[in-house]
């Protein structure tokens, strides 16, 4: 049973990763060069109420699966896994069910009014959220980094020789 859970973690983080990857660095830059910025904003926008429910879904099934892999041989090296994926389900919940809802709120009242300044405040509280969005996002992709790439060096347990189990 240990193999298919390990399998099932690695698997799970390596969803985690690339989708945010993916995401990232390739979809929503591919998508503001190609559209003109208010359609690749509506674009994105369309792909958020998908993608914050699906990292946040891996991050809480990683976190399970880990605590069936370590329920009998915890260890307290095993703690900054724990940190990390704790982290993770913080961050991403706290992206689906607070930050995303306060700036779809914040992009509704923008295009609702007229053509507003760069300065305008409403534009300025938008740019806060993007960026603590931005910032949940890459803390989360470079944690469950650490997890996929680091398990065969720190989650190992005596006398084997592969990752997780």
């Amino acid at each position: 049973m240990r193999p298919i859970l390990a399998a099932a973690l690695r698997l799970t983080l390596g969803l985690w990763v690339g989708g945010i990857a993916i995401f990232t660095f390739l979809l929503t830059p591919a998508i503001f060069h190609h559209y003109p910025r208010e359609e690749a904003g509506r674009i994105v926008g369309v792909l958020f109420p998908l993608y914050f429910p699906y990292l946040t879904a891996l991050s809480v099934a990683a976190l399970l699966l880990y605590g069936l892999l370590r329920r009998d041989r915890w260890r307290a090296a095993h703690g900054l896994a724990l940190v990390l994926l704790l982290g993770a389900v913080a961050a991403n919940g706290y992206n689906q069910l607070w930050v995303h809802p306060q700036s779809r709120a914040v992009k509704a009242k923008i295009h609702a009014g007229a053509e507003l300044p760069p300065d305008n405040p409403l534009r300025r509280e938008f740019a806060r959220l993007h960026g603590v969005s931005m910032a949940l996002n890459l803390s989360v992709l470079a944690g469950g980094a650490v997890l996929l790439l680091g398990g065969p060096l720190w989650w190992r347990e005596k006398n084997r020789s592969h990752g997780f189990g």
